[in-house]
């Protein structure tokens, strides 16, 4: 099944995410219409991983279905389109320690999530971890 547990990846989406991670890639145009390398984004399970999921199956049912009508396999283009930021900001404030001010519950909940991207790795113990587990996977965006 391609849904999941909220925040959390899917089978279906976890294998979408790890076969991005190994051979996906970013590029961006160019004045002169050249295609530049760009940062490699991450899929995560909360929101981007499970409409990729779905968004590989619709072309690969295309793809068989163009062959089944004697047209040959074709170019398959498409478009992600997700409004999820490329990165993950962090402003002023110090959520590390707003984080430590929460019930156990809160900081117990936190802790259960898991960033399983080989291009995202970072993760959050709130009862034993530090900052520096997940901050380098941040950019500083001082908009506080």
């Amino acid at each position: 099944a391609l849904c999941g547990k909220y925040g959390g990846h899917s089978l279906v989406s976890r294998a979408a995410a790890k076969m991005y991670d190994a051979s996906g890639a970013v590029f961006s145009a160019g004045e002169a219409g050249e295609l530049r390398p760009q940062p490699p984004l991450w899929l995560c399970g909360h929101f981007v991983a499970k409409p990729f999921a779905r968004m590989l199956a619709d072309l690969n049912q295309a793809h068989a279905h163009a062959g089944t009508l004697g047209e040959g396999p074709s170019p398959l283009r498409c478009m992600l389109w997700q409004s999820k930021s490329a990165i993950q900001p962090r402003g002023l404030a110090d959520e590390w320690a707003r984080l430590g001010q929460m019930s156990t519950a809160v900081r117990r909940w936190a802790s259960e999530g898991r960033a399983e991207s080989l291009l995202r790795p970072g993760s959050v113990d709130a009862f034993g971890g530090q900052p520096g587990d997940y901050r380098p996977t941040m950019t500083p965006v001082p908009l506080d």
